[in-house]
This record gives structure tokens, sequence and C-alpha cells, in this order.
């Protein structure tokens, strides 16, 4: 369970972070032949470059959204190509940062969560283990549940977590039967970084781990 939770989060994260990166590039690409088009049409004899600037704002709201179009300039340019020094030079440093950002916000967000997920499932493990022995060795007369639930809040609180579920199971009954077995599940549900608590439970923001550990009850325990 705790591997198909730690996998799905790793693929989840990739497939995000290529989807950004796919429309980061197709927004990119459809901005270029958008200006492009705008400036054969600016070129054109008897045109003017804020006709090509419409032209260009106009497939870009069409292909994308009026947001992108926004900020669409032209100018007519005499030279033959474009001087050293000149504004564009610089433009394939900002892309090159803007598409690093875009790749390294999903990656920082999957090294959270795997490590929130990670510090869990040791969490669930101590505790399933430490809650399974005090049930096991508890003197007669105990409330077991409430005894499993103090010893494993040690472990929760050790890794940042306030507290989670404990559910003990009996092979026999009593269930401190000599040589009988006591398995103790643990469950904590995980809140993923970066989401209020109060979305959590709408936008699916919680994951669920547990563990469970079985041990026998001493054979020439007394009843």
């Amino acid at each position: 369970m705790v591997d198909f939770v730690l996998v799905s989060i790793l693929v989840s994260a990739l497939t995000l972070g290529v989807l950004q990166l796919a429309l980061a590039l197709h927004v990119r690409n459809t901005l270029i032949w958008c200006a492009g088009e705008g400036a054969r049409v600016g070129a054109r004899a008897g045109s003017s470059p804020e006709q090509g600037a419409e032209r260009a704002r106009v497939l870009i709201g069409e292909s994308l959204t009026r947001s992108y179009a926004h900020d669409v300039r032209a100018s007519q340019r005499v030279e033959g190509g474009v001087p050293l020094g000149s504004p564009e030079a610089g433009s394939a440093v900002v892309e090159f940062l803007f598409l690093a950002v875009l790749l390294l916000v999903p990656i920082v967000y999957l090294v959270l969560t795997i490590g929130r997920v990670q510090a869990a499932t040791y969490a669930v493990t101590g505790a399933a283990r430490e809650a399974a022995r005090a049930a096991v060795t508890a003197p007669p007369g105990t409330s077991l549940q409430s005894r499993a639930e103090a010893a494993s809040r040690p472990a929760f609180e050790d890794h940042g977590f306030t507290s989670g579920s404990v559910t003990l199971r009996c092979a026999a009954d009593p269930c401190l039967t000599p040589n009988a077995r006591v398995e103790a599940q643990v469950r904590l549900e995980v809140e993923l970084p970066l989401v209020p608590a109060v979305l959590a439970d709408s936008l699916g923001g919680r994951i669920g781990v547990e563990a469970t550990h079985a041990m026998a009850v001493d054979r020439f325990r007394e009843r």
C-alpha cells in the first residue's frame, strides 16, 4: 500500500511537470507563430505596424486567450538585421529561466510530499509495533485500546504528527488468551503540503498511510 502511494505521487508529479512543460512550449510556439503572422501583415505594402500588431492580437485570442495579447507591440525597422546588444539578444535566457521555474516548482513539491509521506510511513510502522506490544503485555483488567493508543503516540510525535487511528483485532476471545494473535492496525491521514485544511477534503488533499503489526500473547501468561 505504501509503495503504491509513493509511486503514485512520483508518477503524478512527473506527469504534472511534463504537462506544464508541454503547455509552456505550446504557448511559446503559438505566440511565435502569431507574432510572425502579424509581422507579415504589417510588412505588406499599404499596411502599418499597428495593423500587424492587431492581427497578432486577434490570432492570439483565437489560438489561446486574450490575456496573452495585452502586451503586443509592433515597430518598423529599416536595418537589414537585428543589431547586437538589442533586447532580443536576451530572449533565450528569459525563456530558459521561465522553463526552469516551471520544472522546479513540481520537483520541489514532489520532494516535500515524498518526505512527508515517508515520515508518515515510519510513524505508522513504529506505532503499530508499539501498539501491538502494549496490547499483548497489558496487565489483567487494563483497557487494551487505551494502552495501545498511549504506546503509539510517541511514534507519531517523533515524526511531527499529532495522532492516528489505532485498531486492535484479536484472534481469540478473550483477547489475551495465551498464544493468541493480536494485530494492531494504524492509519494516518497525511495532509499534502500547501493544501489548506478546509480544502483538503474536497480537493483530495490527504493521503492515507497505514501499517499493521501482529504479536502473539505469551503462552505462559496467566489468565
